[in-house]
């Protein structure tokens, strides 16, 4: 591999100074790693180039050409295809590297911005309010089928006084109206509840970079009050408005909260993507920034193999600690287990 074009460097003192040193190794490493990728795809371009344009030299009549330059040019085309399966090699070696490094580097850069920025880890915080509005929403889904269950019960009970030709309301009637009312009052509850959590999590991420992520409200429901309403008619009367209620909210309501579902969705969704976005912006420039003043070109070679090293190392000694980890009985050699005594 050929070095990365470039000019000498030196490592102003200056923004890497809030990294820990062990990021800021990583982030070194994950540049070197950039710079030689970068170099090896030009190169592998390069020779393909070349062992394409080898292999379109030779004349229509191959077997009339000088046996000299035939072998000649067969030289060249095979050191080239040696050249580019030896490079080849190296890049997946290089990929392979950074793909070990990047999870670690990733998580030690996401620990990094959530330390020293306040803005971006007030921001964070405010996605702990997504399961709490998931818990809210799925209470209001229970709460309302709460809510039709009961009224579908009424229903059935101002049926039976009608059949009965009843001048008013008897008591199963009047019971089955205040389980309805005690539906009522948990279902305006619960959407109070979900509406509270909305805001927290407006309050949370004002003034910060996901303040623009919004969970969708939902606006209050008179549950209570057409129950009243409905109770203050005549049997045949009554029932047809509660007919009317079942109907309301067993398709708009539930239609509603269908879309708010969708709308929280996406909310949780632009709230992923800005924090993935800063992060990778953040990356972006540390990564920048280590190959402007960290990185000497001359030394991206050794430093891949050295990178290589440490990685296979640290997986040498994870594998040990895993191996350490593991019952006594394990590590003993089958010659060494007791025979059963006969």
């Amino acid at each position: 591999m050929s070095p990365a074009t470039g000019q000498s460097r030196e490592h102003p003192p200056s923004l890497f100074g809030t990294l820990p040193p062990d990021v800021a190794a990583m982030v070194r490493d994950d540049a070197y790693l950039s710079m030689a990728r970068q170099a090896l795809a030009t190169e592998i371009g390069e020779l393909r180039d070349q062992v394409h344009e080898t292999r379109k030299i030779g004349p229509l009549l191959e077997f009339l050409t000088n046996p000299r330059v035939r072998r000649q040019r067969q030289q060249r085309l095979d050191a080239l295809l040696r050249r580019l399966h030896e490079e080849t090699l190296l890049a997946n070696r290089v990929r392979t590297l950074r793909d070990r490094l990047a999870p670690p580097l990733r998580a030690a850069i996401a620990h990094h911005l959530g330390n020293r920025d306040a803005s971006y880890r007030q921001g964070l915080r405010g996605a702990r309010y997504h399961e709490h509005w998931r818990r809210r929403h799925t209470l209001v889904e229970d709460r309302l089928r709460g809510f039709l269950r009961e009224l579908r019960e009424w229903h059935t009970a101002i049926d039976d006084d009608i059949e009965q030709r009843r001048p008013r309301m008897s008591g199963q009637s009047q019971w089955r109206l205040t389980n309805a009312n005690a539906a009522a009052h948990d279902l305006e509850q619960a959407i109070t509840d979900l509406n509270y959590v909305v805001d927290l999590h407006g309050s949370t991420l004002a003034d910060t970079p996901f303040a623009e992520v919004r969970l969708p409200r939902l606006e209050p429901w008179s549950c209570i009050t057409p129950l009243a309403e409905a109770a203050s008619k005549q049997l045949l009367e009554a029932r047809a408005y509660v007919e009317h209620l079942i109907h309301d909210f067993s398709t708009n309501k539930e239609q509603m909260l269908g879309t708010i579902d969708t709308l929280f969705r996406d909310a949780a969704s632009l709230h992923s993507s800005i924090a993935e976005i800063r992060l990778a912006h953040s990356w972006a420039e540390l990564q920048l920034y280590a190959e402007t003043y960290l990185v000497s070109e001359e030394a991206v070679e050794p430093m891949v193999t050295e990178i290589e090293q440490r990685q296979n190392e640290a997986e040498r000694a994870r594998i040990m600690r895993q191996l350490a980890q593991r019952p006594d009985h394990l590590h003993r050699p089958k010659d060494s287990y007791e025979l059963p005594v006969k």
